[in-house]
């Protein structure tokens, strides 16, 4: 017995071991950039070249501190590491371009979290190689002209992910790239409007599992689930589909859907739509 409990108590304080660090934000209205991290020490933030940094730990910007994201700036994260924004008062719009990748090849970050939104958020000229992004309402998003490659699913497997009701989420003008499940998509019990317009996926769900690339539910009463002139280029694997619509756990409410002007191509299926309670309101797709 007393081996055994040796052994609980051994495999209990590795797991401790192995989750990463937090740091807060002081939540009292700072304004918060990678720089400034780097100078803190236990931040877990590291400077490594102008405007060039890594981070090792789990950062909490608490509300009403701003995060800004400067222009130019590359971040790589390490393991597990997960980036998670309260509140709103956040700018992740650089004006050119700003960069997240990963620390080495095969690392797998969780990515960026954005909780219990008091204003909409705007994710504008991002790239994010190797980790992706959850919203949790309730307020909405507009990710445009961002680029998404390579997720591979660490924790959650969706490369954008809604898991809050919200009103007024946009992915606009984006581009995926070989993500291992699907590329966009809100969680069953969720509901959260959603449009997505001029978007491209290129060789996603690389995981052959059933994965469809977009993968969405109706919006219940929190908006519109539109899908518009986007296109799929799948990659001739057994499982995945392109789009799929299903409302399995009964969402409420108007539940309007329009998909049209989509491009969907060598995918297991184009379309799938299936439940109950949805009006369909347009599903022209070439």
């Amino acid at each position: 017995m007393r081996k055994y409990l040796l052994y609980l108590f051994g495999c209990a304080a590795v797991s401790a071991s192995a989750a990463n660090a937090v740091y807060s934000t002081p939540g009292d209205s700072s304004v918060i950039t990678f720089e400034k991290l780097s100078a803190i020490e236990g931040s877990g933030v590291t400077k490594t070249a102008d405007k060039t940094y890594t981070l090792v730990n789990d950062i909490d910007v608490k509300a009403p501190d701003m995060f800004v994201l400067e222009n130019g700036t590359k971040v790589s994260f390490g393991p597990d590491v997960l980036l998670r924004l309260y509140g709103g008062n956040h700018n992740f719009a650089p004006a050119d371009t700003a960069t997240f990748d990963i620390t080495a090849e095969g690392v797998k970050p969780i990515g960026l979290h954005f909780l219990d939104m008091t204003t909409r958020v705007t994710l504008k000229h991002l790239r994010l190689d190797g980790l992706g992004v959850r919203f949790g309402g309730p307020y909405g998003c507009l990710v445009d002209s961002c680029s998404f490659l390579n997720h591979q699913g660490n924790k959650v497997k969706t490369t954008i992910n809604f898991v809050g009701n919200g009103v007024g989420n946009e992915v606009r003008n984006c581009y995926f790239y070989r993500t291992a499940y699907s590329a966009v998509g809100t969680g069953s019990n969720v509901a959260a409007g959603v449009v997505y317009e001029n978007n491209l996926f290129e060789d996603c769900s690389t995981a052959n599992g059933n994965y469809p690339v977009i993968n969405e539910i109706p919006g219940g009463n929190n908006g519109k689930l539109v899908i518009r002139n986007c296109k799929v280029y799948g990659a001739k694997r057994l499982k995945p589909g392109a789009l799929s619509v299903s409302n399995m756990l009964s969402i409420v409410g108007e539940n309007e859907i329009i998909i049209e002007n989509n491009y969907l191509d060598n995918s297991r299926y184009g379309m799938n739509i299936l439940g109950n309670g949805m009006a369909l309101a347009s599903w022209a797709t070439p």
